[in-house]
């Protein structure tokens, strides 16, 4: 039988990844967007591998880890999509 998380342990998680979207949300720029946008909707990359590239590009600002971290390439993307005025659930942005 699983053990359920303690409402401290939920909470914390809550938290680190509202800091999460809360960093990367800061450290957008009109480049980092259009090079996200590309890398999805033209070369069709997966999270994964858009949160390598942008930990890559994105150098000290990238605070994921691991760099092809899944959740955080999502997040870049949703950022991306709202920092360019695209909605982020068209098909075309959840490949």
């Amino acid at each position: 039988m699983r053990a359920e998380p303690s409402n401290e342990v939920a909470q914390n998680i809550i938290k680190s990844n509202y800091d999460f979207i809360k960093d990367i949300k800061s450290k957008m720029t009109q480049g980092r967007a259009e090079n996200i946008k590309r890398w999805r909707l033209e070369n069709k990359n997966t999270g994964s591998a858009i949160a390598f590239k942008s930990y890559h590009e994105w150098g000290l600002d990238a605070l994921w880890i691991p760099p092809s971290n899944r959740i955080a390439g999502l997040t870049l993307c949703i950022e991306a999509a709202i920092f360019l005025g695209d909605d982020f659930t068209l098909p075309e942005w959840n490949v």
